[in-house]
């Protein structure tokens, strides 16, 4: 009887840890990244997923919204550093966003292949066919110019 609660006592354990690693989110056991946050808006995936990757790659933690809401969302639920905006988005969708960044002090980056957003309210604009140097550089330096050089991304 003894040997069959002990044993019955391990099983417990056992599962009692599987349980915590499956069920405790890793949010709570990790610390929370001290790099900066960059808000990546687009209406189109296929390109916004490289450009994410760009992003991640030289050390930024990638916040990608699909949809005005989705951005507004992000906006107000997180810390962002810094928001880049696609050539995809539509124009009211632009306005809102420019609109709702400038009244978080969030800094704007528009791809904007084309000049069209010229006359747009956006703080920096870059053509996306000049490169990822190009567009990291912008990114970097609307980043350093409000965040402390500790953030710097690696």
């Amino acid at each position: 009887m003894v040997d069959e609660v002990n044993t019955l006592h391990n099983l417990n354990q056992v599962s009692l840890a599987e349980y915590q690693a499956k069920v405790v989110p890793r949010q709570i056991t990790e610390k929370p990244s001290s790099r900066p946050a960059v808000l990546s808006v687009a209406n189109e995936r296929a390109l916004a997923q490289i450009r994410n990757a760009v992003l991640a790659h030289a050390g930024y933690d990638v916040i990608p919204a699909y949809s005005l809401e989705g951005a507004l969302t992000a906006l107000r639920d997180r810390c962002v550093g810094a928001m880049v905006i696609s050539h995809t988005v539509r124009p009211s969708d632009l306005r809102a966003l420019v609109q709702e960044a400038h009244q978080r002090k969030v800094p704007l980056l528009l791809l904007d292949p084309y000049d069209q957003f010229a006359q747009s309210q956006s703080e920096l604009h870059v053509n996306p066919l000049d490169g990822p140097e190009v567009f990291l550089h912008a990114v970097a330096a609307l980043i350093a110019r409000d965040q402390p050089p500790s953030l710097a991304p690696g």
